[in-house]
């Protein structure tokens, strides 16, 4: 992860700031530091005009070392400046990317939270959908009902019709039969009759030749 900060930390310096300016040792380097073009002239002044004094060989060292504390101090000085800047914008970078970090992390609670809306949402449209099928099925349950009393109250209807179908066969039947008996003693009755008078003839005849002088009324 510190890798990958470093890398993200120095392309975001350069996509915001270009190139790091280089040391300024370089500029000295390829310009020549004061004191090194002062030792050359030096040298050179030697090799022309031959060895130098006393006096000027002390001049020369008064001369060339504060050259080069004050070059040491110029390269300390833009060391500190440009390490002070670096670090400013190290932290500037630092800083968004503790904002972006932040954002993010905002963006992702407030996901989490619309993903549990919607979840209960969902719950509630589930029970919804739920109730909606018991009322769309209650009617149809009632009417599988209705129909299954239907059908029985049918199965009664064709039982009676049935028994009536049989009454009325068993009323048929009795009425021929009560007509065979009605028949049957008119028959014995007529019979018993004609017997009757056939006695009562015979019993006539009888008394009148027994006794021809009693006269019936």
């Amino acid at each position: 992860m510190s890798y990958s900060s470093d890398i993200y930390s120095s392309s975001s310096y350069r996509r915001i700031f270009g190139e790091a300016p280089r040391s300024g040792r370089v500029g000295l380097a390829s310009g020549g530091s004061p004191s090194r073009l002062h030792s050359a002239g030096y040298r050179s002044s030697h090799r022309t005009y031959g060895s130098p004094s006393a006096v000027s060989s002390a001049t020369y060292r008064r001369t060339a070392a504060p050259g080069r504390v004050f070059s040491s101090i110029q390269d300390s000085a833009m060391d500190l400046t440009q390490s002070t800047a670096v670090t400013n914008e190290l932290k500037i970078i630092r800083t968004n990317e503790k904002e972006q970090l932040q954002g993010l992390n905002d963006r992702f609670v407030s996901f989490i939270e619309k993903v549990h809306n919607l979840e209960q949402h969902n719950k509630v449209l589930e029970a919804e959908v739920t109730l909606l099928r018991q009322r769309h099925n209650e009617p149809s349950r009632l009417h599988e009902l209705y129909e299954q009393e239907i059908r029985e109250l049918r199965a009664r209807v064709e039982e009676l019709t049935h028994e009536k179908s049989q009454m009325h066969l068993d009323c048929v039947q009795m009425n021929e039969t009560l007509e065979r008996v009605r028949e049957k003693l008119d028959e014995e009755s007529r019979l018993r009759e004609e017997a009757e008078s056939g006695e009562i003839n015979g019993l006539n005849l009888l008394f009148r030749f027994r006794f021809p002088h009693i006269i019936l009324v």
